[in-house]
């Protein structure tokens, strides 16, 4: 994707072979899910595999190819997205220590010490939420994307064809001032529920689209990373790595190259052990970690 040369598919070349052979594997892979599925039963679990192979009023049964396809998107797209977004949460956590403390005092008021993790739970997450609303100003994984123009509109003084390709910009959109004010100050409590923030005009802010073609998957990814911070500030006190230079990668949706994290585990009373430093991933980014 990141290549500035682009040749067909068909064309010899080792990635290519690589990419087809993913393809394949990956489409073995959801066909094995989908006959499993209709072996054992459909509607047993309500899982967007169940979802998906339920005939509607409208169209009946989508065809198998249809939801191979939109399976394998809503997997490729759930993974990348959410960890650049996680990324770039942990990259503001670690420059503002006071918000991550807070945050990591939420997680221990609200989350259980055992047990399963449950959507009350998250839905009490207020303050996490916010911030990972904020992350998501900044720092939006689909940081642009495209809509096409069906009938001659006339956009801000421009007519616009039927056909035209118009790439919306997020990024640029989300740090303007006339609708953000102090627009690079990261800041959760734009986002406060009894609307006393600075809250967004409609379609000012749209780190996940807008209008019908809106991610399918956005309350999975904000669930999926509201609950992962919570986790992660809970068992660990994040700082920034001193040989760390974030640099926005926006080649396969904005994530942040370069990140690097030391962490250390967080006491009842809030101080960090100095243990013994080893090495991980995080978000698809090096971390240096220190634990146990």
């Amino acid at each position: 994707m990141s290549s500035s040369v682009s040749l067909p598919l068909g064309f010899p070349l080792p990635r290519h072979r690589r990419v087809v052979r993913a393809n394949r594997a990956l489409e073995q892979a959801i066909s094995e899910a989908m006959g499993l599925r209709r072996t054992v039963g459909q509607g047993a679990t309500g899982d967007l595999v169940d979802v998906l192979m339920q005939p509607t009023a409208r169209h009946g049964s989508l065809p198998d190819a249809v939801i191979r396809e939109t399976l394998a998107a809503t997997l490729l797209a759930s993974e990348n997205t959410s960890a650049a977004g996680f990324g770039w949460i942990v990259h503001e956590l670690t420059r503002h220590p006071e918000i991550q403390k807070t945050v990591a005092a939420e997680a221990a008021a609200v989350l259980p010490a055992s047990g399963p993790i449950t959507h009350a739970h998250y839905e009490r997450l207020s303050l996490t939420a916010r911030v990972v609303r904020e992350a998501l100003r900044l720092w939006p994984p689909n940081w642009m994307f495209a809509r096409h123009v069906m009938h001659e509109t006339v956009l801000g003084g421009y007519t616009l064809e039927s056909g035209t390709k118009v790439m919306v910009p997020a990024y640029v959109m989300q740090r303007d001032a006339r609708w953000f004010p102090d627009p690079l100050a990261f800041d959760p409590d734009r986002w406060l529920p009894d609307g006393s923030g600075s809250a967004a005009p409609q379609f000012a802010y749209m780190p996940f689209g807008a209008g019908p073609l809106i991610c399918m998957g956005m309350s999975w990814s904000l669930i999926e990373m509201t609950l992962a911070t919570a986790l992660l500030t809970r068992a660990f006190h994040l700082a920034p790595s001193s040989a760390a230079k974030v640099v926005p990668d926006p080649s396969r949706g904005l994530s942040p190259a370069g990140l690097r994290v030391r962490l250390a585990i967080r006491s009842d009373s809030g101080n960090t052990a100095d243990l013994p430093t080893t090495g991980g991933t995080m978000a698809g980014c090096p971390i240096t970690g220190r634990a146990e």
